[in-house]
């Protein structure tokens, strides 16, 4: 049900059953190589970093050994697990993980819970579900904040990572205000052309440009994208 694998120089679990994401780590050693680099472009060691969709921690724990301080979001409970484990095993202390959906409400969302295995996820992406695909009357109820409320407390934020398999605008949304007072620079998964410009739309002070990574799957020759954009406030930091 579990395999390791090691990406970017960690060792790290992951379900045997993916056969996207473990495959392409064993292949190349490294998961959305030029999304690692831009997020390591622009972190030091002062660094504060929010990460919404963290998966197994594939790019977690390489934030980790950079910055300060990362909070990161994973709503699929065995996966979470993963992450917390694979940040234990790598020491990553300086990680608060949140089983939690960063959306645009306050509320309270039943979380259908899976069973990882070869038999139900035969060629799968584990990283691939979405909060409307998971919310089923049955599993675990999980809390959805925006990040306006959830980090109104924070002072400062160098980098919000989104990677929300199409929730990414609902989390734009409600941390609006959040993004406004901290002005993080900020990568984001995109789907096309429309939900870019959507982004564009919410966040006018911001210059994006897009990071994309391309795999070709071992097995069946077609090759896969990872579409992500990352973008800078333009102007003074010091003022709104």
């Amino acid at each position: 049900m579990i395999d390791k694998v090691i990406n970017f120089g960690h060792s790290i679990l992951i379900p045997k059953c993916d056969s996207y994401i473990k495959d392409i780590i064993k292949v190349n050693g490294e998961w959305e190589t030029n999304v690692y680099k831009a997020y390591k472009s622009i972190l030091n060691k002062e660094s504060i970093v929010i990460e919404v969709g963290a998966h197994v921690g594939t790019h977690t724990v390489e934030m980790a050994k950079i910055c300060k301080h990362v909070y990161t979001f994973e709503i699929q409970r065995f996966l979470n697990q993963l992450l917390s484990y694979n940040l234990i095993h790598n020491e990553c202390f300086n990680v608060t993980n949140f089983l939690e959906i960063i959306g645009n409400n306050d509320a309270i969302v039943p979380i259908e819970e899976l069973i990882y295995n070869e038999t139900n996820f035969c060629g799968f992406n584990t990283g691939a579900m979405t909060v409307r695909g998971l919310n089923k009357p049955w599993g675990y109820p999980i809390l959805e904040i925006k990040l306006d409320n959830k980090f109104n407390f924070l002072t400062k934020c160098d980098l919000l990572k989104i990677d929300a398999e199409g929730s990414e605008l609902d989390v734009l949304k409600g941390g609006l205000n959040f993004i406004k007072r901290t002005k993080p620079a900020i990568l984001i998964e995109f789907d096309g052309d429309h939900d870019k410009q959507e982004m564009f739309n919410l966040l006018p002070n911001y210059k994006f440009k897009d990071v994309i990574d391309r795999y070709k799957n071992k097995t069946n020759d077609m090759v896969f994208q990872n579409q992500m954009m990352i973008g800078e406030y333009e102007g003074s930091k010091e003022t709104d």
